[in-house]
């Protein structure tokens, strides 16, 4: 018999054998009795996160570190809490602050002067303070400070103001009835201050945010605007260098406020409801469309494309350079400028379209003594005046139509006639 046979028929024994080893021998065990009370194993808020409570005001911050409130404070006369050290974050704990002095004073939450890398978080102020958050003194150079998640209420002074630097950053904030400005900062998003008795928003950068002024200030004053609102009473409702999908509006009786003025606005929205200032000033505006509803100009602008300006009684839309644009106006020239490209201009009672160039433009006249279309060179141009007085006046017009009374001041007539 040879080897791997024999190999073969022991092959079940030892399968058989393997089967039946003590358990104990394969999975040795210990004590199954517990050695003591179970014990907890997660780690406590301070162990994660030290935090040292605030319970009573007034007090004043000098060690860095954590800091929550426990519930509703108030003081009677001067500041709540002061932070007169660097890295300190404040957590108002979904809390609120107020005071009652009388008169107000003091200052919800004094960020000192010259601090840097400061977090003030997650709650309300409000009642007799002058300031909410704010420098203790005229000048602060604080660094390094976000405000997020605060509501600020019926100060006499300014809601959150901690200067115009670059890394003051104020986001998700709220300001109201305050008496002098609403909300300062570097950058400041997806905030709102309303019924403010200066400015509203000032800031180098505004997003998302809607401002406004119950005085002759601004709503939103800031280098850059995005997706902003910005209203005041008698002064201009939203002023930057560079606005873009942003709406301004002055809405007092009389005032000479714009609704919006820019450097660069794309794609805005100026409105004066009834003063006498402009719907929409803007060096360079693209997309826009300014309205005044009294006596000043819709749009005005050097550069005007893709624009709509109107006006009751002014300038509808007043550009050195229009491309594209329209402008109307009830009672003075619809569109005015000099240089006017596949443009519109109407006008009920003046000129229709005034430019020293025309091309491939069509001006509209309905009053008597308006004109339709007025301009030293016109090219395929139309020019109408629906009352039966001239259509068109040109030094220059090559292939116009006419509706209305040709006038006699061209030099050069090519394939101009009457509509028939």
């Amino acid at each position: 018999m040879n080897t791997p046979s024999r190999l073969r028929r022991c092959a079940p024994l030892l399968i058989l054998s393997s089967l039946f080893v003590l358990p104990g021998s394969v999975f040795p065990q210990g004590a199954l009795t517990p050695r003591g009370a179970p014990a907890p194993t997660m780690k406590t808020l301070d162990q994660i996160e030290a935090r040292t409570p605030i319970s009573t005001l007034p007090i004043t911050i000098s060690a860095s570190g954590s800091y929550y409130l426990t519930n509703n404070l108030s003081v009677t006369t001067g500041n709540a809490i002061t932070i007169s050290v660097s890295t300190v974050t404040l957590d108002l704990n979904g809390f609120t602050i107020s005071s009652s002095a009388s008169p107000a004073g003091g200052i919800a939450v004094a960020v000192g002067g010259t601090v840097t890398d400061i977090t003030i978080l997650n709650g309300h102020i409000g009642g007799s303070f002058q300031h909410g958050i704010r420098f203790p003194s005229a000048l602060g150079l604080s660094k390094n400070v976000r405000v997020e998640g605060i509501s600020v209420s019926s100060c006499s002074g300014d809601g959150i103001n901690l200067g115009l630097f670059p890394s003051i950053v104020i986001d998700r904030c709220t300001v109201r009835q305050v008496g002098v400005d609403g909300i300062t900062g570097g950058s400041v998003n997806n905030s709102v201050a309303e019924s403010c008795g200066n400015t509203g928003i000032s800031a180098l950068s505004v997003a998302n945010s809607s401002g406004g002024s119950s005085a002759t200030e601004r709503g939103i004053y800031a280098r850059t605007a995005v997706n902003c609102v910005g209203t005041s009473v008698s002064g201009t409702g939203l002023d930057a260098d560079s606005a873009t999908n942003c709406r301004g509006e002055s809405t007092a009786i009389g005032s000479p406020g714009s609704g919006l003025n820019a450097v660069t606005a794309t794609g805005c929205y100026g409105f004066n409801s009834f003063g006498t200032g402009i719907g929409l000033r803007a060096t360079s505006a693209n997309g826009c469309f300014g309205q005044s509803a009294s006596s000043g100009t819709g749009l005005n602008a050097d550069s005007a494309s893709n624009c709509y300006g109107s006006s009751s009684s002014g300038f509808g839309l007043n550009a050195n350079v229009a491309s594209n644009s329209y402008g109307q106006s009830s009672s003075s020239t619809g569109l005015r400028t000099a240089n006017a490209s596949n443009c519109y201009g109407q006008s009920s009672s003046d000129l229709g379209l005034s430019a020293l160039i025309a091309i491939a433009c069509f001006g509209s006249s309905s009053g008597s003594t308006g004109v339709g279309l007025s301009s030293n060179i016109a090219i395929g141009c139309y020019g109408n005046n629906t009352t039966g007085n001239v259509a068109l006046v040109a030094e220059i017009a090559i292939g116009c139509r006419l509706t209305g009374i040709l006038s006699a001041q061209h030099r050069y007539l090519s394939g101009v006639g009457p509509d028939s």
